[in-house]
């Protein structure tokens, strides 16, 4: 499949899950391909290339891959990291589209932009930071 079809799917696959939790919420959301539509404002929010943490799962990735020797725990951390990731994600994309239709657009764009970003990578980077504490102890330990 090219490029274009797999952010197309998971565009998809997040676009769902936002319009799901959003749904709980109390919003009226329909959904349809990468994007979610509010009602009756007809707002609508694309998941579009930027918004899939694709950039975040491949530091994480390679952080991890790179850091440390114990394969055998690399093999379900890496894992349940990008799971991580993508729950982290989806909370973001939640609160961009609450951000989208009950802020204005200034408040929107320094949440899409900036916020929601920092945070992201923060807790992205505190799994980093805890993997590599645990690592140093391992190690310690085998001396």
């Amino acid at each position: 499949a090219c490029w274009r079809d797999i952010v197309h799917l998971a565009g998809g696959f997040y676009a769902r899950m936002v319009a799901i939790f959003l749904r709980l919420l109390g919003e009226e959301i329909t959904q349809s391909g990468i994007g979610f539509q509010f009602h009756p404002s007809l707002k609508i929010v694309y998941v579009e290339e930027h918004c899939l943490a694709f950039p975040a799962m491949i530091i994480f990735s390679a952080a991890i891959i790179l850091y440390g020797v114990n394969w055998k725990d690399k093999l379900w951390f890496v894992p349940m990291g990008l799971f991580a990731i993508v729950v982290i994600n989806i909370l973001r994309l939640i609160f961009i589209g609450l951000s989208f239709e009950h802020l204005s657009s200034f408040y929107f764009s320094i949440n899409h932009s900036l916020i929601y970003v920092v945070i992201t990578y923060a807790l992205i980077f505190l799994m980093i930071r805890w993997w590599m504490k645990r690592e140093n102890q391992e190690n310690k330990m085998e001396i």
